[in-house]
């Protein structure tokens, strides 16, 4: 089994670790359902459905910030 020579620095592990953790950019479709722009695989943000579904009541949210 190979092993290393030497150590590697704090740095380079850092450099390293820094660049797997770089931010992937999510692909944005059309809603089916008010074909707004959504994230895929996600609860649309302006009508709350998702896979044919609601998941997220927004009318109620927003008419409880009207009244507050």
């Amino acid at each position: 089994m190979a092993v290393p020579k030497k150590r590697s620095s704090q740095k380079k592990s850092a450099q390293v670790k820094a660049g797997k953790k770089k931010l992937q950019f999510m692909s944005i479709t059309a809603c089916p359902n008010c074909k707004a722009p959504s994230v895929s695989h996600r609860v649309c943000s302006f009508c709350g459905y998702y896979n044919g579904r609601v998941y997220a009541s927004l009318a109620k949210k927003e008419k409880a910030k009207k009244e507050s």
